[in-house]
């Protein structure tokens, strides 16, 4: 019922109908003076949910669903009811039934947007999609106490990816061999033009300018980093890192490096001219070779990707996961290694092992040109361009994620391209920054692309 009432009457005709109980039955009727809402509770809404048919065309569809599990909290001083956990997106509340409990059997009205008129609040749904005020009076009348209701809902999908499209970097079009790593608060891109390696970085929370980066060669082979320290191989050959990504220290000569491919928290890995996987815990200053007993031929040799994720349960350890492509005509799926390092005494770190086809990875990651690989929302995210040795990907098809470090792949409808997207499908790079973003740069085209998964970055 939406009738207004003259709090006068209503109060008086309330009065009346306890008297006449009273001499009726000689029952005693009691009556409070605080006026106090204790809970606030909301039922089912509609929600529209935005998706994609097989064709490639938009299609929502409208369920409602309850969620009187979401806590409202009560500011009694302030006179403020909201709820801390935000409803998912796409949630309607101009038809919202509020379940409301007052101290004392207070009696509760809803104020006019438009003017200081009440109406009780009943059974009727209220218009919350604004905020509104509710006024709870003591149930003898006396004094009240007025409430301002706002119903939070995120203005963005939990469980979808948002791309930002940054200005076009026409320098990128132009650089072969893109890649792309964080470094602290940095998004570095590099690649090569005329035989020469050229770096840029950018302010992760920035992604319009980019500022050409000191080298300490200009023949600079491979970078890698430990979150720490940038490390790079120069033609020397030798090997210089930084704290700063400007000023840089010769750590050792690089004798015999070809490339290098990551790092853990406690190691530097690489590659020998004579395909050997090295290690070294002194920041490049000299070189073991890693064990990989009989699967040496098994070792990635381009597009390779380390990731050093730390133990949940062991803050001293890493799982580090290396995946990539080998120069193999015959391959069409990529190859995974992985090893646990002890960041605090690399003398315990175990052995790389090298993860081959068997009934446990019946999913693998195909070979693909370009191919790059994240660590992202505790999962590995593959993106590449036109599949290797005629396996039949086709350029940037769906990403595919792994949960179970590497060993298999699936598609996962939250991750998409943006709809302009476009680049060579040979030349991509993408990254993952400490703020929880995803960054992609496109070869031939010059593109930018700032993303991230709700859930974890709320904006």
């Amino acid at each position: 019922m939406n009738s207004r009432y003259s709090l006068f009457t209503f109060f008086a005709v309330l009065l009346t109908i306890m008297t006449s109980c009273l001499s009726s039955e000689e029952q005693e009727v009691q009556l409070y003076n605080d006026a106090a809402i204790t809970t606030f509770q909301i039922g089912n809404l509609k929600r529209t949910v935005y998706s994609k048919t097989s064709a490639g065309k938009d299609t929502s569809t409208v369920s409602t669903t309850s969620y009187n599990t979401y806590t409202f909290t009560i500011d009694h001083n302030r006179g403020l009811i909201y709820n801390l956990d935000s409803l998912p997106t796409n949630v309607s509340l101009e038809k919202t039934l509020p379940t409301v409990y007052t101290m004392n059997s207070g009696y509760v009205y809803l104020k006019n947007v438009d003017n200081d008129s009440l109406t009780i609040l009943s059974t009727d749904s209220v218009d919350l999609s604004k905020p509104r005020v509710l006024r709870c009076y003591a149930n003898d009348g006396s004094w009240y106490r007025d409430y301002t209701v706002e119903v939070r809902v995120h203005k963005e999908a939990k469980d979808s990816v948002y791309w930002q499209e940054k200005p076009v970097q026409e320098t990128f079009s132009t650089l072969s061999g893109l890649r792309m790593f964080s470094f602290k608060d940095m998004v570095v891109t590099y690649g090569y033009k005329d035989g020469e390696c050229k770096a840029f970085s950018t302010v992760n929370t920035d992604g319009n300018n980019w500022n050409e980066m000191k080298l300490p060669a200009s023949t600079s082979y491979s970078f890698a980093n430990n979150g720490n320290r940038l490390f790079v191989l120069t033609n020397e050959p030798a090997v210089y890192s930084s704290d700063n990504g400007e000023n840089w220290t010769r750590e050792g000569n690089g004798e015999n490096i070809s490339t290098l491919l990551g790092a853990s928290r406690s190691e530097l890995y690489a590659l020998s001219s004579d395909h050997k996987l090295m290690k070294s815990v002194n920041n490049g200053g000299t070189w073991e070779e890693e064990y990989t007993g009989n699967d040496t031929e098994f070792l990635p040799s381009s597009e390779v990707s380390i990731l050093s994720i730390p133990s949940k349960t062991n803050s001293d350890m890493d799982k580090v996961v290396m995946i990539g492509n080998r120069d193999v005509e015959t391959d069409i799926y990529a190859v995974v290694w992985t090893k646990v390092a002890d960041s605090n005494n690399p003398n315990n770190s175990q052995t790389w092992m090298y993860q081959p086809f068997n009934s446990h990875t019946w999913h693998r990651a195909p070979s693909l040109h370009a191919l790059s690989v994240i660590y992202y929302e505790d999962r590995l995210i593959l993106i590449g361009g036109k599949g290797k040795n005629g396996n039949g990907k086709d350029p940037f098809a769906a990403p595919l994620v792994s949960e179970d470090y590497g060993l298999n792949w699936y598609e996962d409808e939250r991750y998409y391209y943006p709809s302009t997207f476009y680049s060579n499908y040979d030349n991509f790079a993408m990254t993952a920054d400490t703020n929880n973003r995803i960054w992609m740069v496109c070869g031939g085209t010059g593109q930018v692309w700032r993303g991230y998964l709700s859930q974890l970055t709320w904006e």
